[in-house]
């Protein structure tokens, strides 16, 4: 995190704060293409939460206050989210026609095992893991909803899904969640 992810944001918050695009940042590495590389994830909408500003107590870093601290604020958004889309996701999995829905112990055991699970948890250095793994299980929700009902929305909703996915930037890891879809599918 400390080497691609907080000199990352620096430049990107430098560039607004210039009214530029950061389409290059010469201070670091040699220089490398900022908006041109997903792995930073400039245009994901929930890295706003890096520019927060620091939290209290912490001391004065400049340019790049709160951004460790925005890290810390998006691994606990997309851990919660990540539980949110997996409880969904069990307690509407099994509900169809002649089915009951999963009991709602089970979806919560489901939701808090994803959550907190070793893969999310390992991932925070790279954070862009989790916030991808966070959109896996409202994607798999819509897939289930667009196949029972065959609904605009609900293939709106995958639309959605799909875009916040790829737009987290982890495309390193993005054949596996796609080989996941595609056998889910």
């Amino acid at each position: 995190a400390a080497d691609g992810y907080y000199p990352s944001r620096v430049a990107y918050l430098r560039a607004l704060r210039e009214g530029t695009l950061p389409s290059w940042e010469p201070n670091a590495s040699g220089g490398w293409p900022l908006v041109a590389d997903p792995y930073y994830g400039y245009f994901y909408p929930l890295n706003f939460v890096f520019y927060l500003g620091p939290r209290a107590g912490e001391p004065d870093g400049g340019l790049a206050s709160g951004i460790p601290s925005g890290l810390g604020y998006s691994v606990a958004l997309h851990a919660l989210l990540a539980g949110v889309g997996m409880f969904l996701f069990l307690s509407r999995r099994s509900a169809g026609p002649g089915r009951t829905p999963l009991p709602f112990f089970a979806s919560l055991l489901g939701a808090i095992s994803f959550a907190l699970s070793s893969f999310l948890v390992v991932r925070v250095r790279h954070v862009i893991f989790v916030q991808m793994m966070a959109w896996l299980p409202f994607l798999m929700a819509a897939i289930d909803d667009y196949v029972a009902t065959r609904r605009r929305r609900s293939l709106a909703l995958c639309a959605l899904f799909t875009g916040l996915l790829l737009l987290s930037g982890a495309h390193s890891i993005l054949h596996f969640a796609a080989l996941l879809l595609a056998a889910y599918a």
